[in-house]
């Protein structure tokens, strides 16, 4: 399952979740410069990583619907 197909299913579960990063040298500034290296790693992550909730208030029960919602989504396959 992609990450986008995955952040899709959370959402349905009521969970939120934001794509990874966006690769500085594929920025537009760092564009019009040419001649940009690839960076596949980064790249790749940044295709395919997600930010799952986190932030100060979280509860261990917060967290641990997310890790089940995982767990369900991860069972049920896709």
């Amino acid at each position: 399952m992609n990450r986008d197909t995955l952040a899709v299913r959370l959402q349905d579960h009521g969970i939120e979740t934001r794509p990874f990063f966006v690769c500085i040298h594929q920025m537009p500034p760092y564009q019009q410069h040419g001649g940009v290296e690839s960076f596949h790693v980064s790249e790749q992550l940044s295709r395919d990583g997600m930010n799952l909730p986190t932030f100060h208030g979280m509860t261990d029960g917060m967290v641990h619907q997310v890790c089940a919602t995982l767990e369900e989504i991860h069972r049920r396959g896709a």
